[in-house]
């Protein structure tokens, strides 16, 4: 193919990256309103091991150009079967092997296209990647925008389109423009989800499920309105038994009530008797910061004690479109004068105001984890021990925090966390257990199971006294109260102590409760190893991609296993570790995915530009690879505290920072892939496509081993691991070849 022919195919080239990489997003999200997390990272860990199944396609010897647009016509169709297969075969849903099934032919369709690509014309690898990832950037820069238009069960059909419409530009097929009208049709009709949407009703039974499927399916409750986002889909729930109350899910997650007020304090009385009033009965009056309101309970909590003034921080910015569409139902709390309410992750709030509050309270609340959102690999950092110190430096001389816990082992993880955020402002870990109060609710089967109270001033005798009468008052069962109720865990007088009680739990029940950490923040992950799918997935693709060496044609091929396996491996361990990082320095999880994959895939497209530019590649690349190896384990040692140290900037600011420090190491990892592609071509053509499996699967095993590096070590160490992985390969790119 002559390279005036082979221009307008960068741009099909270009589409099938972008359209690729949105899929994948997109799936997770779609995924993640139904099941927990592990079984979302399974399923579309297994679809994605299709990119390198694709790849092993494409050393079939009766292969040629032509098949490139039969191809695609296939990953156009692939794109809509992907998801109405699941949504109308409900049984597919009821494992993850099976589930990844319809979600693999979209990734094999794309590996096998970008292998034959690189297979016909890998002279011009360079070009090829830097289409290929240009593609994949903007993908990620454009994906906030499609998901502000469209939901991602229609947003997958629009990736069909795209796919379409490349066809028509590049190989002038009229056919195409039949499905490139039909499919534009399709997304305006389904546009309130009639005729294609998650068939909860009908749903399989599933171990690992979501709070809201067990509801639907079990329950005569319905779904009365759906709000689509690029982060979270929230739906509001009518309970024909409850007429006074909506429940509210988010991803199908944790609920939260939207109380029927009709502006009359004293028909809220009834609420006085909850644990989640004690907090604000017994503290100060002025000032309330709710992290996570949900459907308004937390505010007339607030508006019942008498406080003066009450923020409330909502990641979810659909939450504040409800209040106000239920205006009539809440009350129009969203209208008070004394209440203000702000789209923000809340810790990341904290870090950018000077502000004091009298309480500060945590109902269940959940940032945009995986577990709840459906965003891949993603933590919190609400339940940190770096976030209560947050906490106590946002209080008032005797204000006090609240955290409502559903389960025992979470409650005595917080009951660590504080210990260790109060020993770091000062309190000896002996003295700690004077500034602490749990209590818990008789109720049987209520989420708000356990209250723990944390004041920044240690409670006096007298004053434990007074907060016993108000705790049987509400008819609560005090747990923990210094000088009077000692039953729960809570006194230990080193830390050592805490790290034996630690241990005796995990011999004991196989249960971790040990802290949490910025580095380690799986507050809602209680197994002390990572989850053992993981070392199986990191087997399994390390077993398929060895099969690579069977279906070799050149001896001389082999030399580039190891280097495109060091590839994937260490690729994922960056981008999946630098997610975890940005993601608090930047807020938003969708925002932070949005500038950090468009920041690294963007510079690994001009890196593989720059590359096949390059005059003295094997010289250039060798210093460029050692460069990048060094400065990884410079991010490894600094970037926590560099970040930490920059939070006060605005937003626009920390996107400007973020991308200053992740371009630069996205053209660095962009240059080694081009250039081993290029010369495994040039040995064997047919081997390419090996490559390109080979890296596909090692893709998978650098995930999932970031992962477990993470929950063992912590997510900076992923960072450490991909510093020696690209320095062994500066390494081996040294001794393999020559200038």
């Amino acid at each position: 193919m002559d390279t005036k022919r082979f221009t307008p195919f960068y741009i099909v080239i270009f589409f099938v990256s972008l359209s690729s990489i949105q899929f994948e997003i997109c799936l997770t999200r779609i995924f993640s309103l139904v099941f927990s997390y592990h079984f979302v990272f399974l399923s579309l860990s297994l679809a994605m091991c299709g990119l390198g199944i694709g790849g092993f396609l494409a050393t079939k010897k009766n292969f040629n150009e032509g098949n490139l647009l039969i191809i695609l016509f296939l990953l156009g169709f692939s794109y809509p079967l992907s998801i109405l297969v699941p949504l109308k075969i409900t049984s597919v849903l009821s494992h993850p092997l099976l589930l990844a099934l319809p979600s693999m032919a979209p990734f094999i369709l794309t590996g096998l296209f970008l292998a034959l690509c690189y297979r016909f014309f890998f002279v011009q690898s360079g070009f090829i990647y830097f289409a290929d990832l240009l593609g994949a950037g903007l993908g990620s820069l454009t994906m906030f925008p499609v998901l502000l238009l469209v939901s991602p069960i229609n947003a997958i059909f629009v990736f069909a389109l795209l796919v379409f419409i490349s066809i028509l530009i590049n190989f002038k097929k009229p056919s195409s423009v039949l499905f490139i009208l039909l499919i534009p049709l399709f997304v305006i009709l389904n546009r309130n989800h009639r005729l294609l949407d998650i068939p909860y009703k009908n749903l399989p039974d599933i171990r690992d499920t979501k709070e809201m499927v067990r509801v639907i399916k079990d329950t005569k409750a319905v779904i009365e309105k759906t709000y689509w986002n690029p982060s979270f889909r929230t739906d509001v729930i009518f309970e024909p038994g409850s007429p006074n109350a909506k429940v509210i899910y988010v991803d199908g997650g944790t609920p939260t009530l939207m109380l029927r007020f009709d502006g009359n304090l004293n028909s809220l009385d009834w609420l006085k008797k909850n644990i989640n009033y004690l907090p604000f009965l017994i503290s100060e009056k002025r000032e309330l910061l709710s992290i996570g309101p949900g459907g308004g309970l937390d505010i007339l909590l607030g508006l019942l004690a008498g406080f003066e003034k009450i923020d409330g921080i909502e990641i979810n910015g659909d939450i504040l479109k409800i209040l106000e569409e239920y205006k009539e139902f809440n009350g129009h709390i969203t209208d008070l004068t004394s209440v203000r309410f702000m789209v923000k992750e809340g810790r990341n709030y904290l870090k950018s105001v000077n502000k004091s509050y009298d309480l500060i309270y945590l109902a269940l609340a959940q940032t945009a984890t995986s577990s709840k959102t459906g965003l891949p690999l993603v933590e919190s950092y609400l339940h940190t021990t770096e976030a209560y110190q947050d906490y106590l430096s946002h209080l008032k001389s005797k204000g006090i925090i609240a955290f409502i816990c559903e389960q025992s082992f979470f409650l005595q993880r917080t009951v660590f966390n504080v210990i260790l955020a109060l020993n770091r402002t000062g309190v000896a870990i002996k003295e700690s257990k004077n500034n602490l109060i749990i209590v818990s609710n008789p109720t049987p089967n209520s989420a708000y199971r356990y209250l723990l109270i944390l004041r920044r001033e240690p409670f006096k005798p007298e004053e434990a006294e007074a907060i016993l009468k108000k705790i049987r008052t509400v008819e609560l069962t005090p747990r923990f109260l210094p000088y009077i109720y000692e039953e729960m865990p809570v006194v230990f007088n080193s830390l050592d102590e805490i790290s034996g009680y630690i241990k005796e739990t995990q011999v004991r029940g196989q249960t971790d409760i040990s802290p949490t950490t910025d580095e380690k923040p799986f507050f809602y992950d209680l197994s002390y190893v990572a989850p053992r799918f993981l070392y199986w997935l990191c087997l399994a693709t390390l077993l398929t991609a060895l099969l690579s060496l069977f279906f070799m044609k050149k001896r001389a091929s082999f030399k580039f296993i190891p280097l495109f396996s060091l590839l994937g491996i260490g690729f994922m361990l960056i981008e999946v570790s630098l997610t975890q990082k940005f993601l608090f320095f930047l807020g938003l999880p969708m925002k932070a995915f949005t500038i950090l994959f468009f920041s690294i895939l963007l510079g690994c497209g001009i890196g593989g530009f720059l590359i096949e530019k390059m005059k003295y590649q094997i010289k250039f690349l060798k210093i460029s690879i050692a460069v990048l190896g060094s400065t990884l384990f410079i991010l490894f040692l600094s970037l926590t505290q560099l970040l930490s140290h920059l939070l006060y900037l605005n937003d626009f600011s920390r996107a400007c920072v973020s991308f200053v420090i992740l371009f630069p190491v996205g053209i660095m990892l962009g240059m080694p892939f081009p250039f081993l592609m290029k010369k495994s071509g040039e040995i064997s053509s047919r081997d390419t496509g090996l490559m390109c499996a080979v890296n596909g699967l090692m893709s998978v095993f650098g995930s999932s081993l970031c992962m477990i590096i993470s929950k063992n070590l912590g997510f900076k160490y992923s960072i450490l691991a991909a510093a020696l992985i690209y320095l062994t390969l500066s390494i081996l790119i040294s001794k393999l070849f020559k200038e």
